[in-house]
């Protein structure tokens, strides 16, 4: 077994990416670090950011998607990275067991800072359903979506109202 610290390193450095382009005077710009995006103003027209959550076991539909102005949303997730050939073993690992964490399929997070949505996408996995949506219902400038793995999508009450007013064009 190998440690990593793709729980939080991803975040940081896409953070420190947005502080060189922002000390250099760019001010609208979305960087994507497969599964960590971060973004600041907005595209062309003054439209926001939209940044689509997958659900892994969809081939592609997009369950969620949230518009981001100045931000971050990081995903975790067990069904990428396996290291063994059945597929029951991936790369976050809770600490109390040992194993790997199975009982979310996927954790998005929104937070101000990529860093802050990367640790938390992967605690709030490790945690699971119940008590990471406890957590994430804690944090006022924080939201997330929890996919299960039979596949129930769980938003929590900031992801949706970002979720809704990205349909009625208020985010």
């Amino acid at each position: 077994m190998g440690v990593t610290l793709d729980g939080i390193a991803k975040g940081d450095i896409v953070d420190r990416m947005a502080d060189v382009l922002t000390c250099h005077g760019v001010r609208r710009f979305l960087i994507n670090a497969g599964g960590d995006v971060r973004a600041a103003g907005h595209k062309e027209g003054h439209r926001p950011w939209t940044v689509g959550v997958r659900d892994p076991s969809s081939g592609g539909v997009l369950p969620g998607a949230i518009e981001l102005r100045d931000g971050a949303v990081a995903t975790s997730g067990g069904y990428e990275r396996f290291y063994d050939s059945e597929r029951l073993f991936h790369h976050i690992i809770n600490p109390a067991s040992g194993h790997s964490a199975n009982v979310a399929w996927s954790v998005s997070v929104w937070a101000p800072t990529s860093l802050a949505a990367d640790a938390l996408a992967t605690t709030v996995f490790v945690l699971g359903p119940e008590a990471g949506m406890r957590l994430l219902e804690t944090l006022s400038d924080c939201a997330g979506l929890i996919v299960t793995e039979d596949g129930v999508q769980r938003p929590s009450r900031r992801w949706r109202w970002l979720s809704r007013n990205q349909e009625e064009g208020i985010a």
